[in-house]
């Protein structure tokens, strides 16, 4: 059996060697952009429509960081940058309308 400073040591040095390199499926990465987007659609004008705005950007700037350590994923990182924009406007747009009212 071995003792807990021995796996602690060999999590360490698991950590610490070269991540491996994973392939994704950029479909997969697109359906997840547009997952989120049409939430945020389906959330417009209620009460979570905040909350759900920021699920959209932190999904597109995840997306974004995922694609562009690939290459060939030029049309999803502006897809991504496009809805991290608008979520960013609109979320801006609610609150000047709260602070106006």
């Amino acid at each position: 059996m071995q003792t807990l400073d021995k796996l602690k040591m060999d999590n360490v040095k698991k950590a610490s060697s070269e991540p491996e390199s994973v392939t994704i499926d950029k479909s997969l990465l697109l359906a997840l952009l547009e997952a989120a987007k049409s939430t945020s659609k389906n959330h417009q004008g209620q009460g979570t429509e905040l909350y759900s705005l920021g699920a959209l950007e932190a999904t597109a700037n995840f997306v974004y960081i995922i694609a562009a350590q690939q290459e060939g994923n030029g049309n999803l990182e502006v897809r991504c940058q496009e809805y991290a924009k608008f979520a960013i406007k609109r979320m801006e747009s609610l609150f000047k309308d709260s602070l106006a009212s």
